[in-house]
């Protein structure tokens, strides 16, 4: 995984800049990325199903990806583990704290709720520096657009405890009293096909824009970053100069799926060349496997 390290942005996000994790969904993967001193960012992907080891066949959430419905790594495992306290014993006092930012990919609507309570559960919650990234495809994009996304844009950030301005009007609500600024940032992405012939469009990029603006995302949130799949961007990367520019603290992490063939270096310099061409390089990051 590719690694330029860069000025830290002064936002409420990290470095966009990362040694990622990709795919984080057992127990081995995870160990060996909280053993690898240069990993930063750990992702797995989420889903409900079951354990491996567990006799009572419970049905929770996992980390896991699709088709896969099983998996050793259950996400309550999974926070155990990512988090630490200074002490070898717990009570109910110490507060834990994050090891590496963590990007929870999920895969159904169904995880999320679950997920976030057992984040719950660990508070008292030291962020320590680290971010926890909500994750989604929630728009549809090039490839997909009649399949659609999976996990409908609304109802994920409803189940991440967001709430539309036009909403809490109706409730008569006020910003001073309405919802306090969330510890979670939010990675947002649409559905594609990475062997699409078409871009990304204005169009997909201004829709984003509406979902950001409709649920007033930036100053209630850690920060909001748009995860973009390397193979479909390379092929025209204007459109996210708009969103970039309307949202000056947000960034985008550029990525290859599981299943991919690593991305050629001439892709990735392309995609660089365009970004440093306009001045926002800093805030773009990438996760992606380089041949």
């Amino acid at each position: 995984h590719i690694h330029q390290p860069t000025q830290a942005m002064a936002t409420g996000l990290p470095d966009a800049n990362q040694t990622w994790s990709h795919g984080t969904c057992s127990i081995e993967d995870l160990k060996n990325a909280l053993d690898d001193a240069s990993v930063t960012a750990i992702e797995s992907d989420i889903l409900i199903g079951e354990c491996l080891h567990d006799i009572r066949a419970k049905v929770q959430p996992i980390a896991a990806h699709p088709p896969d419905r099983t998996s050793n790594l259950t996400m309550e495992y999974l926070f155990d583990l990512v988090t630490k306290t200074n002490s070898l014993s717990l009570d109910d006092n110490q507060a834990r704290k994050l090891r590496r930012h963590l990007k929870l990919d999920f895969k159904e609507l169904a995880a999320v709720e679950p997920t976030l309570l057992l984040l719950k559960n660990l508070e008292p919650l030291q962020s320590d520096g680290k971010a926890i990234f909500l994750n989604a495809d929630i728009l549809p994009g090039p490839g997909k657009r009649w399949d659609g996304p999976k996990i409908e844009a609304n109802s994920f950030l409803k189940a991440c405890g967001l709430t539309r301005l036009d909403d809490e009007k109706k409730m008569k609500s006020t910003r001073a009293d309405s919802i306090e600024r969330q510890q979670f940032a939010y990675s947002l992405g649409f559905a594609v096909d990475c062997r699409s012939l078409y871009p990304y469009t204005k169009e997909d990029v201004l829709k984003m824009v509406d979902l950001v603006n409709e649920y007033d995302m930036v100053p209630r949130t850690q920060g909001v970053v748009l995860a973009i799949n390397a193979r479909v961007l390379v092929r025209d990367c204007s459109p996210f100069e708009i969103f970039l520019e309307k949202f000056p603290t947000s960034q985008m992490l550029v990525w290859v799926g599981t299943g991919e063939p690593p991305i050629s270096r001439r892709k990735i310099q392309q995609i660089e060349s365009h970004f440093r061409k306009h001045g926002s390089l800093p805030r773009v990051g990438f996760d992606c496997v380089v041949s």
